[in-house]
C-alpha cells in the first residue's frame, strides 16, 4: 500500500468480507469443530463493524474544479 493515505475501500469489498466471515464462521466452520459455534448475533455484529469501517474511512479529497476563462 506504500503508505497512500488516499486508499479507500469500497462498499462492496466491506460488505464482500463481511459476507465471507459470516459463511465460513457461522456456517462452515461450526459443523467441523466445536470451538465454534452458529450465532445470528454474530452475522449482524460482522456486517454492523463492516458498516462502520466504511463509513469511519477518511474520505478521499476531491480535486479542485478548474474554470476555463
Amino acid at each position: 500500500m506504500k503508505n497512500d493515505r488516499t486508499i479507500r475501500i469500497s462498499l462492496f469489498t466491506t460488505l464482500s468480507l463481511a459476507v465471507f466471515y459470516s459463511l465460513y464462521f457461522e456456517i462452515f466452520l461450526p459443523p467441523f469443530t466445536e470451538r465454534y459455534t452458529a450465532d445470528v448475533f454474530d452475522v449482524l455484529l460482522y456486517f454492523t463493524g463492516a458498516l462502520l469501517f466504511y463509513f469511519m474511512q477518511k474520505p478521499v479529497a476531491k480535486a479542485p474544479a478548474v474554470h476555463k476563462k
